[in-house]
């Protein structure tokens, strides 16, 4: 199923909501956390990346442009947002607020990009 802008605001509140309540004693149940939300993440990507392939052809060239550019930035924040959590799994508890700030910035920062990437093909679509 299609996942809406609406559903990724929700989720990404709901993950950094969760990840903030967490102190540096639940430091396993975070990271488990953020791994669930990297998953999905994935999927979702993977999902949009599909859809973009099978309307390629009515799309226009700058539809597809816009298209490309909100994939390669939606992957790159995914890619800091893992490198965040590998540093979040090798973080001391002494720097795990650091950590965990940093992570939540990350995720954010993709949600956004996931957002744009989203409201980009849904906007391209009612122009083809």
């Amino acid at each position: 199923t299609d996942v809406t802008v609406k559903d990724i605001k929700q989720e990404t509140a709901d993950v950094i909501q969760t990840l903030q309540a967490y102190t540096e004693d639940q430091q396993q149940e975070a990271l488990q956390t953020a791994k669930q939300a990297m998953q999905r993440a994935d999927e979702r990507i993977n999902r949009l990346e599909t859809r973009i392939d099978n309307r390629w052809d009515q799309l226009s060239k700058p539809a597809r442009q816009e298209a490309r550019e909100a994939l390669r930035e939606l992957r790159q924040d995914r890619v800091q947002l893992s490198e965040w959590y590998g540093s979040m799994k090798e973080s001391s508890r002494d720097a795990w607020s650091e950590m965990r700030t940093g992570l939540i910035k990350a995720y954010q920062s993709m949600s956004n990009a996931w957002q744009d990437a989203q409201e980009e093909f849904d906007q391209s679509q009612q122009d083809a």
